[in-house]
């Protein structure tokens, strides 16, 4: 099993490592940033009811994703030629 594991460590390439950092860091990070927004969104606007706490969670979630946009941008600065073709269509 070792073996195994070894070869197919030696086999991974130095932008597969980097993709998985990039996954790793940004879902850390993202998650980090979503739950401080959520907790700190809820303890100020919880009370104000359904639709406070709703604007809430969506302002959490567009927080997630400029994260994972942040991080993806920072590793592979190709991800700002994909940005441009997005925005453009």
């Amino acid at each position: 099993m070792k073996q195994k594991i070894q070869a197919w460590w030696e086999s991974v390439s130095p932008q597969d490592i980097m993709w998985w950092a990039a996954i790793f860091l940004a879902t850390m990070l993202g998650t980090a940033v979503s739950a401080a927004i959520l907790k700190w969104g809820m303890i100020a606007y919880g009370e104000w009811g359904a639709l406070a706490r709703l604007a809430v969670s969506l302002a959490a979630t567009v927080a997630y994703g400029l994260v994972v946009v942040a991080v993806f941008y920072a590793f592979f600065p190709e991800t700002k030629t994909v940005l441009q073709r997005i925005w453009r269509k």
